[in-house]
């Protein structure tokens, strides 16, 4: 690989980085239509396909998730049980649903949804 090669790649895992350590702040004090921002980073910079990006999001989420939970106080472990089921269903079942339904339709599902709580939370803030 070239000098300049590794330059680029190495300023774009910089700016991925960054972008999304700001989105990552934005979702620490907001978190709506934080996934969705992530997301369209994610498509952007690391991948443009469709279930490779959502799948690239959902790790650095659960990770990021799980390391804050951890290191932020108390677990309430009787919650872990049902939650882990729900996450092992979901990431059983979605990759399956995903590769069905065209990657067009679920990026208009995934505007919809997210214009949709942005006017949910626009009318109801608290």
């Amino acid at each position: 690989m070239t000098d300049r090669r590794h330059r680029q790649r190495r300023d774009g895992r910089l700016l991925t980085l960054l972008l999304l350590g700001l989105l990552s702040v934005y979702s620490g004090y907001f978190g709506a239509g934080s996934g969705v921002m992530i997301l369209a980073l994610v498509l952007v910079l690391v991948d443009a396909r469709l279930p490779q990006a959502n799948a690239v999001k959902n790790m650095v989420l659960g990770a990021a998730s799980a390391a804050v939970f951890i290191v932020a106080g108390p677990i309430d472990w009787a919650a872990v049980a049902p939650l882990a089921v729900g996450l092992f269903a979901g990431s059983t079942t979605g990759p399956l649903i995903a590769r069905r339904v065209s990657a067009r339709t679920v990026r208009w599902a995934v505007a919809a949804l997210g214009f949709t709580l942005a006017v949910e939370l626009w009318l109801n803030p608290s």
